[in-house]
């Protein structure tokens, strides 16, 4: 029953920690291949245009990105070598995208929308996120692949340990070349985080009360 009661305690802390999460938007956004993207990332990527409704925390699950169709609607890259093929086989190198927030935040997830145009081959699917504050180096880099289903529409969350960042680089490694036609183009809908407010200082004493209990009853 202790155990029981201690963690129903720490349970409560830690869900305090993450009240008040909300979803933010970039302020701008870089793309190592702006020179020949098809479909510019400053222009359609963290802008909201495509979503079936205003996006928050609360609801950004239920919220679904219309076909990419133009480059108000999204972000895609030009084929380096046109008359289709692998857009990685052909030797550009991956694709990088640079987001700057705005200011530091406490990020816990990437939430983003894929390249929802007819299901092809362009949407990205593998991915590397790096933070960064402040000028920083990037650096605790997670790893990560496509869950949601090819073209659906919906939002793909994909979580981490919470970390500050005022910066976020994302490299994209594969797309779903040889899934249906296209794959010689990387491409992706919307971008989005979600941020956390910083533990305030009785919610660090409360966890750390809670562990020094737990110690002396065993």
């Amino acid at each position: 029953m202790k155990h029981t009661t201690l963690g129903a305690l720490a349970t409560l802390t830690l869900a305090s920690l993450s009240h008040g999460a909300v979803l933010i938007t970039p302020i701008s956004v870089v793309s190592d291949t702006d020179a020949t993207d098809t479909y510019k990332a400053t222009v359609g990527l963290i802008d909201n245009a495509g979503l079936s409704g205003s996006a928050d925390f609360a609801n950004y699950t239920t919220i679904t990105h219309s076909n990419t169709s133009n480059d108000s609607l999204g972000w895609v890259t030009a084929d380096p070598a046109p008359g289709g093929g692998d857009y990685f086989a052909d030797g550009p190198g991956n694709p990088v995208l640079t987001f700057d927030l705005g200011g530091e935040y406490t990020l816990t997830d990437f939430v983003y929308w894929g390249y929802s145009n007819g299901g092809t081959g362009n949407e990205a699917k593998d991915f590397t996120i790096e933070f960064s504050v402040g000028g920083g180096a990037y650096g605790n880099a997670v790893n990560f692949s496509q869950t949601t289903a090819l073209g659906a529409g919906t939002p793909e969350t994909v979580n981490f340990s919470a970390i500050n960042a005022d910066s976020v680089r994302i490299t994209i490694t594969d797309n779903y070349f040889g899934v249906g036609s296209g794959g010689d183009r990387v491409g992706l809908g919307e971008v989005k985080f979600v941020s956390v407010p910083e533990p305030s200082s009785t919610a660090l004493l409360g966890l750390a009360g809670i562990s020094l209990l737990a110690r002396r009853r065993r």
